[in-house]
């Protein structure tokens, strides 16, 4: 009733290589996608261990006025924000070259202490910048615990 032929050697080795083809293409698209994932805001889904940035006012950082109030507090009070609004607007200056001339920051070497202080009073955005910046390889004092 059917007559049934097998195919030929050499049309199983052309599919057979057809769909190796496929199959490594669409391997390599899906590592690109989880690659993807992994830059993205879902980066817990990688199961890497990589901080969120912290989230920034530009508004607040390039107002000479704002950070001359800060920087006022945070030199005469163990205040958290204060100390880290003034630690990362030096932070900011060094990092921007567009940072506006017109507002003045503290050293590094002395807003690095106030990012320190600032963490160690618990203030989640500066240990969140701290472990941000050990994570690449950018902060030289020691890491302070988020137990507060």
């Amino acid at each position: 009733m059917f007559n049934f032929t097998p195919p030929s050697s050499e049309n199983v080795a052309k599919y057979c290589g057809i769909l190796l083809v496929v199959f490594l293409l669409s391997c390599a698209y899906m590592r690109g996608y989880q690659a993807g994932m992994c830059g993205s805001d879902l980066a817990s889904t990688c199961g890497a261990d990589v901080p969120e940035p912290v989230e920034l006012s530009k508004s607040l950082f390039f107002n000479p006025d704002s950070i001359a109030y800060y920087s006022a507090i945070a030199a005469r009070e163990d205040n958290p924000r204060a100390l880290f609004i003034v630690g990362m607007a030096a932070h900011l200056r060094a990092a921007d070259t567009h940072y506006p001339s017109d507002v003045v920051t503290v050293p590094l070497d002395e807003a690095d202490h106030y990012l320190l202080r600032a963490a160690e009073l618990g203030y989640p955005d500066a240990l969140q910048y701290i472990k941000c910046c050990e994570y690449h390889g950018t902060w030289k004092h020691y890491v302070p615990s988020a137990n507060k």
